[in-house]
Protein backbone atom coordinates (compact mmCIF):
# COMPACT_ATOMS: atom_id res chain seq x y z
CA UNK A 1 0.00 0.00 0.00
CA UNK A 2 1.62 3.26 -0.51
CA UNK A 3 0.35 6.75 1.38
CA UNK A 4 -1.11 9.74 -1.08
CA UNK A 5 0.65 12.78 -1.54
CA UNK A 6 -0.99 16.29 -0.68
CA UNK A 7 -1.22 16.59 -5.19
CA UNK A 8 -2.52 13.61 -4.93
CA UNK A 9 -4.94 14.78 -2.17
CA UNK A 10 -5.55 17.58 -3.85
CA UNK A 11 -6.06 15.53 -7.33
CA UNK A 12 -8.77 13.56 -6.08
CA UNK A 13 -10.44 17.06 -4.58
CA UNK A 14 -10.71 18.03 -7.91
CA UNK A 15 -12.11 14.54 -9.05
CA UNK A 16 -12.01 12.69 -12.56
CA UNK A 17 -13.45 15.04 -15.53
CA UNK A 18 -13.14 16.52 -18.59
CA UNK A 19 -9.40 17.07 -18.36
CA UNK A 20 -8.77 13.58 -17.40
CA UNK A 21 -10.96 12.18 -20.29
CA UNK A 22 -8.80 14.17 -22.80
CA UNK A 23 -5.56 13.02 -21.25
CA UNK A 24 -6.64 9.53 -21.37
CA UNK A 25 -7.67 9.66 -25.18
CA UNK A 26 -4.24 11.28 -25.77
CA UNK A 27 -2.28 8.41 -23.87
CA UNK A 28 -4.19 5.71 -25.11
CA UNK A 29 -4.11 6.64 -28.61
CA UNK A 30 -0.08 6.83 -27.59
CA UNK A 31 -0.25 3.05 -27.05
CA UNK A 32 -2.32 2.97 -30.00
CA UNK A 33 0.00 4.16 -32.32
CA UNK A 34 2.86 2.58 -30.77
CA UNK A 35 1.66 -0.76 -31.55
CA UNK A 36 0.16 0.35 -34.90
CA UNK A 37 3.54 1.47 -36.26
CA UNK A 38 5.08 -1.60 -34.54
CA UNK A 39 2.32 -4.03 -36.68
CA UNK A 40 3.52 -1.82 -39.49
CA UNK A 41 7.18 -1.98 -39.84
CA UNK A 42 6.79 -5.98 -39.39
CA UNK A 43 4.48 -5.84 -42.63
CA UNK A 44 6.84 -3.63 -44.00
CA UNK A 45 9.98 -6.14 -43.94
CA UNK A 46 7.40 -8.86 -45.00
CA UNK A 47 6.74 -6.64 -48.14
CA UNK A 48 9.91 -6.14 -49.42
CA UNK A 49 11.27 -9.15 -50.92
CA UNK A 50 14.02 -7.91 -52.67
CA UNK A 51 16.47 -7.55 -49.91
CA UNK A 52 18.35 -10.34 -48.31
CA UNK A 53 17.41 -12.43 -45.22
CA UNK A 54 20.72 -10.90 -43.06
CA UNK A 55 18.98 -7.15 -44.21
CA UNK A 56 15.37 -8.10 -43.41
CA UNK A 57 17.14 -9.40 -40.01
CA UNK A 58 19.21 -5.98 -39.36
CA UNK A 59 15.98 -3.77 -40.18
CA UNK A 60 14.63 -5.92 -37.15
CA UNK A 61 17.53 -5.26 -35.14
CA UNK A 62 17.12 -1.72 -36.52
CA UNK A 63 13.52 -1.12 -34.23
CA UNK A 64 13.64 -2.59 -31.61
CA UNK A 65 17.35 -1.10 -31.10
CA UNK A 66 15.46 2.04 -31.45
CA UNK A 67 12.48 1.37 -29.06
CA UNK A 68 15.19 0.33 -26.48
CA UNK A 69 17.11 3.93 -26.99
CA UNK A 70 13.78 5.40 -27.35
CA UNK A 71 13.32 3.83 -24.04
CA UNK A 72 16.11 5.17 -21.84
CA UNK A 73 16.48 8.47 -23.75
CA UNK A 74 13.23 10.08 -23.38
CA UNK A 75 12.18 8.41 -20.05
CA UNK A 76 15.64 10.15 -18.42
CA UNK A 77 14.99 13.81 -20.65
CA UNK A 78 10.92 13.45 -18.61
CA UNK A 79 12.84 13.24 -15.61
CA UNK A 80 14.73 16.72 -16.30
CA UNK A 81 12.67 18.70 -18.48
CA UNK A 82 8.77 17.51 -18.23
CA UNK A 83 6.56 14.74 -18.65
CA UNK A 84 4.52 16.82 -20.95
CA UNK A 85 7.02 18.28 -23.16
CA UNK A 86 8.68 15.25 -23.77
CA UNK A 87 5.56 13.80 -24.34
CA UNK A 88 4.96 15.69 -27.07
CA UNK A 89 8.39 15.69 -28.73
CA UNK A 90 8.19 12.24 -29.29
CA UNK A 91 5.16 12.14 -31.65
CA UNK A 92 7.14 14.67 -33.57
CA UNK A 93 9.87 12.43 -33.85
CA UNK A 94 7.49 9.78 -34.73
CA UNK A 95 5.79 11.63 -37.27
CA UNK A 96 8.80 13.24 -39.05
CA UNK A 97 10.33 9.15 -38.88
CA UNK A 98 6.92 8.22 -40.67
CA UNK A 99 7.49 10.63 -43.59
CA UNK A 100 11.01 9.05 -43.97
CA UNK A 101 9.61 6.10 -44.66
CA UNK A 102 6.91 7.15 -46.80
CA UNK A 103 9.78 8.89 -48.93
CA UNK A 104 12.44 6.03 -48.88
CA UNK A 105 13.90 5.29 -51.79
CA UNK A 106 16.41 2.59 -50.77
CA UNK A 107 16.99 0.32 -48.40
CA UNK A 108 19.39 2.61 -46.24
CA UNK A 109 16.57 5.36 -46.17
CA UNK A 110 14.01 2.42 -44.89
CA UNK A 111 16.94 0.89 -42.06
CA UNK A 112 17.53 4.44 -40.87
CA UNK A 113 13.40 5.60 -41.04
CA UNK A 114 12.52 2.27 -38.48
CA UNK A 115 15.19 3.28 -36.01
CA UNK A 116 13.55 6.59 -35.66
CA UNK A 117 10.20 4.99 -35.42
CA UNK A 118 11.44 2.69 -32.88
CA UNK A 119 12.79 5.73 -31.08
CA UNK A 120 9.78 7.51 -30.62
CA UNK A 121 7.21 4.62 -30.14
CA UNK A 122 9.67 2.98 -27.27
CA UNK A 123 9.51 6.65 -25.42
CA UNK A 124 5.51 6.77 -26.52
CA UNK A 125 5.11 3.29 -24.23
CA UNK A 126 7.26 4.99 -21.44
CA UNK A 127 6.16 8.09 -21.24
CA UNK A 128 2.11 7.86 -21.79
CA UNK A 129 1.38 5.53 -18.05
CA UNK A 130 4.14 8.17 -16.33
CA UNK A 131 2.02 11.34 -17.58
CA UNK A 132 -1.54 10.04 -17.11
CA UNK A 133 -1.00 8.57 -13.88
CA UNK A 134 0.69 11.75 -12.46
CA UNK A 135 -2.69 13.73 -13.43
CA UNK A 136 -5.38 11.70 -12.25
CA UNK A 137 -7.16 11.57 -8.92
CA UNK A 138 -5.90 8.12 -7.12
CA UNK A 139 -9.06 6.73 -6.68
CA UNK A 140 -9.35 6.62 -9.93
CA UNK A 141 -6.10 5.00 -11.21
CA UNK A 142 -7.66 1.67 -11.98
CA UNK A 143 -9.44 3.38 -15.37
CA UNK A 144 -6.19 3.38 -16.35
CA UNK A 145 -6.41 0.09 -17.03
CA UNK A 146 -8.69 0.65 -19.53
CA UNK A 147 -5.73 2.59 -21.13
CA UNK A 148 -4.29 -0.59 -22.58
CA UNK A 149 -6.99 -0.74 -25.58
CA UNK A 150 -4.53 0.46 -27.52
CA UNK A 151 -2.26 -2.49 -26.98
CA UNK A 152 -5.10 -4.65 -28.19
CA UNK A 153 -6.77 -2.01 -30.87
CA UNK A 154 -3.10 -1.28 -32.73
CA UNK A 155 -2.62 -4.92 -33.89
CA UNK A 156 -6.56 -5.29 -35.09
CA UNK A 157 -6.70 -1.99 -36.83
CA UNK A 158 -3.21 -2.44 -38.40
CA UNK A 159 -3.52 -5.88 -39.86
CA UNK A 160 -7.35 -5.16 -41.02
CA UNK A 161 -5.99 -2.26 -42.95
CA UNK A 162 -3.49 -4.76 -44.64
CA UNK A 163 -5.87 -7.26 -45.55
CA UNK A 164 -8.10 -4.71 -47.03
CA UNK A 165 -4.88 -3.23 -49.15
CA UNK A 166 -4.03 -6.90 -49.84
CA UNK A 167 -7.77 -7.37 -51.31
CA UNK A 168 -8.22 -4.42 -53.15
CA UNK A 169 -5.22 -2.37 -53.33
CA UNK A 170 -3.72 -1.96 -56.87
CA UNK A 171 0.43 -2.32 -57.06
CA UNK A 172 1.06 -0.85 -60.20
CA UNK A 173 -0.46 2.64 -58.53
CA UNK A 174 2.03 2.70 -55.24
CA UNK A 175 3.58 0.09 -52.97
CA UNK A 176 1.05 -1.91 -50.38
CA UNK A 177 3.63 -1.06 -47.41
CA UNK A 178 3.89 2.31 -48.80
CA UNK A 179 -0.11 3.46 -49.02
CA UNK A 180 -0.07 1.17 -45.11
CA UNK A 181 2.25 3.90 -43.73
CA UNK A 182 0.65 6.52 -45.39
CA UNK A 183 -2.43 5.70 -43.73
CA UNK A 184 -1.31 5.76 -40.12
CA UNK A 185 1.33 8.34 -40.76
CA UNK A 186 -1.94 9.97 -40.94
CA UNK A 187 -3.44 9.01 -37.71
CA UNK A 188 0.04 9.89 -36.17
CA UNK A 189 -0.71 13.51 -37.46
CA UNK A 190 -4.28 13.76 -36.11
CA UNK A 191 -2.49 12.78 -32.61
CA UNK A 192 0.25 14.93 -33.15
CA UNK A 193 -2.39 17.77 -33.38
CA UNK A 194 -4.25 16.63 -30.13
CA UNK A 195 -1.26 15.98 -27.81
CA UNK A 196 -0.15 19.14 -28.20
CA UNK A 197 -3.07 20.46 -25.63
CA UNK A 198 -2.55 18.80 -22.30
CA UNK A 199 -0.81 20.49 -19.51
CA UNK A 200 2.78 19.67 -17.28
CA UNK A 201 2.30 16.81 -14.84
CA UNK A 202 1.51 18.58 -11.20
CA UNK A 203 3.46 15.78 -9.72
CA UNK A 204 6.34 17.04 -11.47
CA UNK A 205 6.42 20.74 -11.11
CA UNK A 206 5.27 19.85 -7.28
CA UNK A 207 8.55 21.55 -5.36
CA UNK A 208 10.16 22.30 -8.56
CA UNK A 209 8.62 25.13 -10.38
CA UNK A 210 5.77 26.40 -8.54
CA UNK A 211 4.45 29.14 -10.17
CA UNK A 212 3.79 26.30 -13.34
CA UNK A 213 2.30 24.16 -10.85
CA UNK A 214 -0.31 26.84 -9.95
CA UNK A 215 -1.14 27.32 -12.93
CA UNK A 216 -1.76 23.75 -14.24
CA UNK A 217 -3.61 22.65 -10.96
CA UNK A 218 -6.17 25.39 -11.32
CA UNK A 219 -6.41 24.93 -15.19
CA UNK A 220 -6.75 20.91 -14.39
CA UNK A 221 -10.01 22.46 -12.36
CA UNK A 222 -11.22 24.58 -14.35
CA UNK A 223 -11.24 22.16 -17.10
CA UNK A 224 -12.99 20.01 -14.98
CA UNK A 225 -15.51 22.38 -13.90
CA UNK A 226 -14.59 22.70 -10.43
CA UNK A 227 -14.37 26.86 -9.96
CA UNK A 228 -14.71 26.65 -6.26
CA UNK A 229 -10.81 24.55 -6.10
CA UNK A 230 -8.26 26.80 -4.62
CA UNK A 231 -4.48 26.25 -3.94
CA UNK A 232 -4.04 26.39 -0.18
CA UNK A 233 -1.54 25.97 2.41
CA UNK A 234 -1.12 21.94 2.20
CA UNK A 235 0.30 22.38 -1.11
CA UNK A 236 3.30 23.90 -0.15
CA UNK A 237 6.29 20.92 0.29
CA UNK A 238 6.13 19.84 3.65
CA UNK A 239 8.68 17.74 5.53
CA UNK A 240 7.06 14.65 4.84
CA UNK A 241 7.01 14.76 0.97
CA UNK A 242 10.66 16.95 0.72
CA UNK A 243 12.45 13.84 0.23
CA UNK A 244 10.22 12.11 -2.05
CA UNK A 245 9.85 15.50 -4.49
CA UNK A 246 13.53 17.04 -3.81
CA UNK A 247 15.58 17.93 -7.07
CA UNK A 248 17.85 15.18 -7.98
CA UNK A 249 21.35 17.23 -8.36
CA UNK A 250 22.71 14.50 -10.92
CA UNK A 251 21.90 12.27 -13.48
CA UNK A 252 18.87 9.75 -11.60
CA UNK A 253 19.54 6.35 -12.59
CA UNK A 254 21.85 5.29 -10.13
CA UNK A 255 19.09 5.78 -8.06
CA UNK A 256 16.90 2.99 -8.95
CA UNK A 257 19.26 0.60 -7.49
CA UNK A 258 19.12 2.28 -3.95
CA UNK A 259 16.97 2.12 -1.14
CA UNK A 260 14.22 2.11 -1.50
CA UNK A 261 13.47 1.69 -4.88
CA UNK A 262 16.27 -1.84 -4.78
CA UNK A 263 13.35 -4.38 -5.10
CA UNK A 264 10.86 -2.61 -7.19
CA UNK A 265 13.94 -2.16 -9.71
CA UNK A 266 15.07 -6.03 -9.48
CA UNK A 267 11.92 -7.44 -9.65
CA UNK A 268 9.95 -5.08 -12.29
CA UNK A 269 12.83 -5.73 -14.51
CA UNK A 270 12.41 -9.96 -14.26
CA UNK A 271 8.48 -9.70 -14.54
CA UNK A 272 8.70 -7.96 -17.29
CA UNK A 273 11.56 -8.89 -19.41
CA UNK A 274 10.58 -12.13 -19.26
CA UNK A 275 7.01 -10.98 -20.11
CA UNK A 276 8.61 -9.30 -23.22
CA UNK A 277 10.41 -12.70 -24.02
CA UNK A 278 6.71 -14.55 -23.83
CA UNK A 279 4.76 -12.22 -25.45
CA UNK A 280 7.14 -11.21 -28.85
CA UNK A 281 7.86 -14.42 -29.60
CA UNK A 282 4.06 -16.05 -29.53
CA UNK A 283 3.20 -12.50 -31.43
CA UNK A 284 5.64 -13.60 -34.23
CA UNK A 285 4.94 -17.25 -34.29
CA UNK A 286 1.10 -17.86 -33.30
CA UNK A 287 0.49 -18.37 -36.92
CA UNK A 288 2.57 -21.25 -36.87
CA UNK A 289 1.42 -22.22 -33.88
CA UNK A 290 -2.61 -21.94 -34.94
CA UNK A 291 -1.44 -23.21 -38.28
CA UNK A 292 -3.98 -20.89 -40.10
CA UNK A 293 -3.03 -20.28 -43.52
CA UNK A 294 -6.48 -18.66 -44.30
CA UNK A 295 -6.56 -14.74 -44.15
CA UNK A 296 -10.31 -14.51 -43.08
CA UNK A 297 -9.95 -17.13 -40.33
CA UNK A 298 -6.47 -15.52 -38.51
CA UNK A 299 -8.31 -12.32 -38.70
CA UNK A 300 -11.03 -13.51 -37.07
CA UNK A 301 -8.71 -15.62 -34.08
CA UNK A 302 -6.89 -12.37 -33.92
CA UNK A 303 -10.48 -10.32 -33.30
CA UNK A 304 -11.43 -13.23 -31.13
CA UNK A 305 -8.02 -12.65 -28.89
CA UNK A 306 -8.17 -9.09 -28.82
CA UNK A 307 -12.11 -8.87 -27.78
CA UNK A 308 -11.39 -11.11 -25.28
CA UNK A 309 -8.01 -9.11 -24.06
CA UNK A 310 -10.31 -5.61 -23.58
CA UNK A 311 -12.79 -7.81 -21.63
CA UNK A 312 -9.79 -8.97 -19.17
CA UNK A 313 -9.23 -4.96 -19.22
CA UNK A 314 -12.96 -4.15 -17.85
CA UNK A 315 -12.59 -6.87 -15.17
CA UNK A 316 -8.90 -5.43 -13.91
CA UNK A 317 -9.99 -1.92 -13.91
CA UNK A 318 -12.08 -3.45 -10.70
CA UNK A 319 -8.97 -5.95 -9.44
CA UNK A 320 -6.46 -3.52 -9.04
CA UNK A 321 -8.84 -1.43 -6.47
CA UNK A 322 -9.58 -4.29 -4.87
CA UNK A 323 -7.65 -6.62 -2.19
CA UNK A 324 -5.77 -7.91 -4.76
CA UNK A 325 -3.78 -4.70 -5.31
CA UNK A 326 -1.86 -4.11 -8.27
CA UNK A 327 1.00 -6.86 -7.42
CA UNK A 328 -1.82 -9.62 -7.23
CA UNK A 329 -3.43 -8.92 -10.11
CA UNK A 330 -0.12 -8.60 -12.28
CA UNK A 331 0.50 -12.05 -10.85
CA UNK A 332 -2.38 -13.96 -10.68
CA UNK A 333 -2.62 -12.83 -14.72
CA UNK A 334 0.19 -13.78 -16.01
CA UNK A 335 0.05 -17.38 -13.41
CA UNK A 336 -3.31 -18.45 -15.23
CA UNK A 337 -1.85 -16.89 -18.37
CA UNK A 338 1.18 -18.96 -18.47
CA UNK A 339 -1.18 -22.36 -17.25
CA UNK A 340 -3.74 -21.80 -20.15
CA UNK A 341 -0.66 -21.10 -22.50
CA UNK A 342 0.05 -24.89 -21.39
CA UNK A 343 -3.09 -26.51 -21.75
CA UNK A 344 -3.19 -24.53 -25.32
CA UNK A 345 0.07 -26.22 -26.55
CA UNK A 346 -1.59 -29.73 -25.87
CA UNK A 347 -5.36 -28.74 -27.66
CA UNK A 348 -5.60 -30.29 -31.20
CA UNK A 349 -9.13 -29.49 -32.00
CA UNK A 350 -9.33 -25.69 -33.83
CA UNK A 351 -12.46 -24.63 -32.22
CA UNK A 352 -10.90 -25.39 -28.53
CA UNK A 353 -7.57 -24.11 -29.70
CA UNK A 354 -9.13 -20.67 -30.14
CA UNK A 355 -11.42 -20.49 -27.18
CA UNK A 356 -7.79 -21.06 -24.97
CA UNK A 357 -6.18 -18.25 -27.37
CA UNK A 358 -8.87 -15.66 -25.96
CA UNK A 359 -8.83 -16.81 -22.18
CA UNK A 360 -4.77 -16.35 -22.53
CA UNK A 361 -5.17 -13.09 -23.72
CA UNK A 362 -8.30 -12.16 -21.17
CA UNK A 363 -5.91 -13.16 -18.26
CA UNK A 364 -2.87 -11.86 -20.02
CA UNK A 365 -4.52 -8.14 -20.53
CA UNK A 366 -5.29 -8.47 -16.71
CA UNK A 367 -1.77 -8.77 -15.97
CA UNK A 368 -0.52 -6.23 -18.28
CA UNK A 369 -3.09 -4.09 -16.41
CA UNK A 370 -1.27 -4.59 -13.00
CA UNK A 371 2.13 -4.32 -14.55
CA UNK A 372 1.67 -0.86 -16.48
CA UNK A 373 0.41 0.45 -13.04
CA UNK A 374 2.56 -1.35 -10.24
CA UNK A 375 5.62 0.20 -12.57
CA UNK A 376 5.29 3.31 -12.69
CA UNK A 377 4.09 3.86 -9.23
CA UNK A 378 6.80 1.81 -7.39
CA UNK A 379 9.20 4.75 -8.15
CA UNK A 380 9.05 8.51 -7.01
CA UNK A 381 8.65 11.36 -9.25
CA UNK A 382 12.05 12.53 -9.76
CA UNK A 383 13.26 9.06 -10.78
CA UNK A 384 10.01 7.36 -12.49
CA UNK A 385 11.17 8.00 -16.09
CA UNK A 386 14.66 6.55 -15.06
CA UNK A 387 13.60 3.89 -13.54
CA UNK A 388 10.47 2.87 -16.29
CA UNK A 389 13.66 3.60 -18.77
CA UNK A 390 16.06 1.15 -17.25
CA UNK A 391 13.78 -1.81 -16.83
CA UNK A 392 11.86 -0.91 -20.32
CA UNK A 393 15.01 -1.21 -22.42
CA UNK A 394 16.40 -4.36 -20.27
CA UNK A 395 12.96 -6.03 -21.71
CA UNK A 396 13.47 -4.86 -25.21
CA UNK A 397 16.69 -7.09 -25.42
CA UNK A 398 14.56 -9.64 -24.07
CA UNK A 399 11.92 -9.05 -26.76
CA UNK A 400 14.69 -9.08 -29.21
CA UNK A 401 16.13 -12.47 -28.63
CA UNK A 402 12.84 -14.21 -28.02
CA UNK A 403 12.01 -15.16 -31.56
CA UNK A 404 15.78 -16.34 -32.92
CA UNK A 405 15.22 -18.63 -29.34
CA UNK A 406 11.73 -19.99 -30.84
CA UNK A 407 12.92 -20.39 -34.04
CA UNK A 408 16.26 -22.40 -32.94
CA UNK A 409 14.11 -24.68 -30.82
CA UNK A 410 11.51 -25.34 -33.77
CA UNK A 411 14.57 -26.15 -35.43
CA UNK A 412 15.84 -28.89 -33.32
CA UNK A 413 12.26 -30.47 -32.91
CA UNK A 414 11.94 -30.50 -36.59
CA UNK A 415 9.13 -27.61 -36.61
CA UNK A 416 7.08 -28.94 -33.46
CA UNK A 417 5.85 -25.96 -31.47
CA UNK A 418 5.27 -27.46 -28.03
CA UNK A 419 9.18 -26.51 -27.35
CA UNK A 420 8.92 -23.19 -27.87
CA UNK A 421 5.42 -22.88 -26.03
CA UNK A 422 6.20 -24.57 -23.18
CA UNK A 423 9.54 -22.44 -22.98
CA UNK A 424 7.26 -19.44 -23.22
CA UNK A 425 4.24 -20.74 -20.73
CA UNK A 426 7.04 -21.15 -18.05
CA UNK A 427 8.55 -17.41 -18.49
CA UNK A 428 5.06 -16.34 -18.26
CA UNK A 429 4.69 -18.28 -14.73
CA UNK A 430 8.27 -16.88 -13.44
CA UNK A 431 6.98 -13.21 -15.09
CA UNK A 432 3.65 -13.45 -12.21
CA UNK A 433 5.79 -15.13 -9.41
CA UNK A 434 8.67 -12.61 -9.82
CA UNK A 435 5.66 -9.95 -9.71
CA UNK A 436 4.04 -11.08 -6.32
CA UNK A 437 7.47 -10.20 -4.56
CA UNK A 438 6.98 -6.50 -5.66
CA UNK A 439 5.32 -4.27 -3.05
CA UNK A 440 1.98 -3.40 -3.28
CA UNK A 441 0.94 0.18 -4.80
CA UNK A 442 -2.80 0.56 -4.29
CA UNK A 443 -3.18 4.26 -2.98
CA UNK A 444 -4.50 4.62 1.08
CA UNK A 445 -6.69 7.76 1.09
CA UNK A 446 -6.93 8.53 4.16
CA UNK A 447 -7.80 12.24 5.85
CA UNK A 448 -4.80 13.22 6.32
CA UNK A 449 -1.61 12.58 3.74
Amino acid sequence: MKRVSVVERALEDIGWGSYQNTLFFNCCCGWLVATMWNTTVANVMAELSDITVYEHTILGISTSFGSAVGSIFFSALSDRYGRAYIFKKIIIVTTISALLLICSMNYVMVLIAVFFIGLGTGGDIICAPTMIIESVPPSKKGRIALMNMGYCLGPLLTQLVSILLTLYWDESIMERWRIMAIIIFIITLIVLVIRQFILESPIFLYGNRNTEFVSVMVGIAKENKRFSFAIRAPLLVSENDEEQYKVVPHLPFGNIFKSPYTRATIFLTISISLFNFCYNGILLFLPKFLQVDDMGERYMVLGIQQVSGICGLVVAMYMVDSKLGRRWTLALGFIVSGILLLIFMLSTNFQFVVLLGAAYYFAMLIGIAGKNLIGPESYGPQVRGAGLGFVYTVARVAAVISPAIAGYLMDISNNNHLLPLSVYAVAMILCGIAGAFLKDTKPILNKTT
